[in-house]
């Protein structure tokens, strides 16, 4: 994500691993319809799949087939990515990239 030349790179397998930095992309328990994405040292979320050039939810995982996200700004330069599975935002946040 990001420029081509400093982009990151991912291995997709159910999980979603970055090849620069060997973190896996998990999605949070959130009980809102927007769910915190985290990367850790291990990978807690087995749902990852491509449709065509798209990143998305399998079908058969826990959310279903999802493949819409919510982008909110925290502070200065900071952002939070959240996988959006209704129409949900967090408070005072309104939609930036769906």
């Amino acid at each position: 994500m990001g420029p081509e030349a400093t982009s990151e790179y991912f291995n997709i397998g159910g999980w979603l691993q970055s090849t620069n930095t060997s973190k896996y992309l998990n999605i949070g328990n959130d009980a809102t319809s927007y769910k915190t994405l985290t990367f850790a040292d291990v990978t807690a979320t087995d749902a990852w799949a491509l449709e065509g050039d798209t990143i998305i939810t399998g079908q058969g995982s826990t959310w279903g087939r999802q493949l819409n996200f919510l982008v909110c700004q925290l502070t200065g330069n900071y952002w939070q990515v959240y996988l959006q599975t209704g129409s949900e935002t967090p408070a005072g946040e309104d939609e930036r990239v769906g």
